[in-house]
This record gives C-alpha cells, structure tokens and sequence, in this order.
C-alpha cells in the first residue's frame, strides 16, 4: 500500500532564502538608483515588501541603505534579493524568475448516507471521477447518519465523521465539499481547481516495517512563499480504504460495499500546523509510526 498525496516527487535542491528582512539601516545619507530587471516583463517590483507600482525593466531611486527586492508574476515563482543601494551610484540587478508548472491537485470530500435515492451511485459516480482525473484527484468519504445506529459501516467511522460534520457545520446529506468549500457543481469545480496554481507540495510515503508497524514520512517542498498564509495551514494525513466490503450489513438498505472510506487521521482530527515555515525549500516535516495497524 502507497499513500501518495502528490503524484510527483520532486528532488530539486532548492538554497533556502528567508522571507523575513530586517528594518532597512542607513550606511550613509543620500539616494541611489537601480535598474531592476527580469528574465520576464512587467514583472512586479517590491522593495522592503511593498508594491512600488513599477514594472520590470524599470529604475527605481531608493535611500542608500539595505533593501529587500522582489520580482514576482503571476505563473512564475518570485525571487527576491537583499540589495545595498549607495549613494550617487547606479547599479543593476537581473531577476531570474522560474515558470511555475506545479500541477493542482483537488481534494473531494463526500458525505452520504447509504438509505437516500441519490446516494445509491455514489459508487459509480467516484469511479467515473477517478478515471477522468487519474492521479490528481482525491476522494474522502465520510458515510453518515445511516437508518440503523448499528450499522457496521456507521460504527466504524462514527468519530471521525462527526467531527468532520461539525467542522464543516452540516446538517443533511449528500453534500460534496471540493477543496474545503461546500460545492454540489462538481465536475465544474473540479476543473476550475485543477486550473489553478500551487507553490508547495506535500509528499506522503509510507513503508511496512517486518509486517508489524507503518512508518509514514512526509516531504514538505516550498517554491514560493508569495501570497502563502501558512499561520492558517494544518497538515492532516487521512488513511483512506479504497473499498470496504460488509457481506451481511444490517440497516443500510442492501449496501455492500463502500469506497474511499476515512478509517482515521494522523496524528490526530487537530492535524499539525504549519505555523513555523518561513523559508524555501524541502523539508522532512514529519515522522509517524504505527504499531500494528488494522
């Protein structure tokens, strides 16, 4: 069993650069200038985080201390660099901005309860969706609020699915939730999703030790630090069964078998916050071992 988050694993060795300046100190009184240019045009010009409104090339005139410069685009990766201006000088600087071919994944959560008319082709509805998007898109499956309290399948995931409805503030089913926003348009949203940019990846991998524990390890690459609020991320791993199978289930109207079905999450529902990453590059953000998993 592999557990893949990003379908690709990238092993680009990337100098980790701080996004963090200090307050600019002055070397000495006056103005200089600087040419800013990219390998791209009109590219963004910061200086110490803050839109200059110019576009590259341009010449910018700036108090002759230290100060942090970026170029940024949208479908590019930005680069910024820590420059002294001096006094009466002109200098040039040449950004090399790095095109952005990350591809999107998307996240499907779905909520159903087997006992409802329009959940009875879920089955075939997610094994419609994985084929059309192979290896990009992602199904959880929370099934809930079934007829019979009994039902195994219920039981199973009872925890974990609530504390998914009441993250999401639900109160029927079905509902699809496409990259955390309440959406029943869903190939629609996919495709809109799928379209845009990411500036991160997280790799999940996991391996059997001597067939009595799991030891999951997680790869974190950042590439761009732009517009990325990670004080507001939580890292959450979800062990997904692909197919689950009841042969004589009670209360679920002759539903057998479920798919992508949530069985826990590591290290727990809190997940782990990403709170602390200030840099770019690769990471091993996290180690996981479990002892004799079901």
């Amino acid at each position: 069993m592999k557990i893949t988050f990003i379908s690709k694993i990238f092993l680009l060795t990337i100098i980790l650069i701080s996004c963090e300046s200090e307050n600019p100190i002055a070397t000495e009184t006056g103005n200089g200038k600087i040419v800013v240019n990219a390998n791209v045009d009109k590219g963004i010009i910061y200086v110490d985080e803050k839109f200059t409104g110019k576009f590259t090339p341009d010449t910018l005139e700036l108090f002759a201390v230290k100060h942090l410069i970026k170029v940024r685009k949208e479908g590019y990766f930005s680069e910024q660099k820590e420059i002294a201006i001096k006094k009466d000088e002109v200098i040039s600087e040449i950004f090399i901005l790095t095109k952005n071919n990350l591809s999107k994944n998307v996240l499907l959560e779905t909520f159903t309860n087997s006992g409802c008319d329009s959940c009875k082709n879920s089955n075939e509805l997610f094994s419609n969706l994985m084929n059309k998007y192979p290896q990009r898109l992602f199904i959880l499956n929370h099934p809930t609020r079934y007829p019979n309290q009994n039902d195994p399948m219920n039981l199973e995931v009872m925890e974990d699915v609530n504390k998914r409805l009441e993250y999401y503030i639900f109160f029927d089913v079905p509902q699809y939730v496409i990259d955390g926003n309440k959406n029943n348009l869903i190939e629609i949203t996919i495709n809109e999703q799928l379209n845009k940019l990411t500036k991160l990846e997280i790799t999940v991998i996991d391996s059997l030790i001597s067939g009595d524990g799991l030891t999951i390890d997680v790869f974190l690459d950042v590439y761009d630090l732009d517009e990325i609020d990670f004080s507001s991320l939580v890292l959450r791993i979800a062990l997904i069964e692909n197919s689950i199978i009841f042969e004589t289930p009670p209360g679920t109207n002759g539903q057998k078998e479920f798919n992508y079905i949530l069985r826990g999450m590591i290290p727990d529902y809190k997940g782990i916050s990403l709170a602390g990453i200030d840099k770019v590059g690769r990471a091993k953000f996290a180690k996981f071992m479990l002892l004799k998993p079901r």
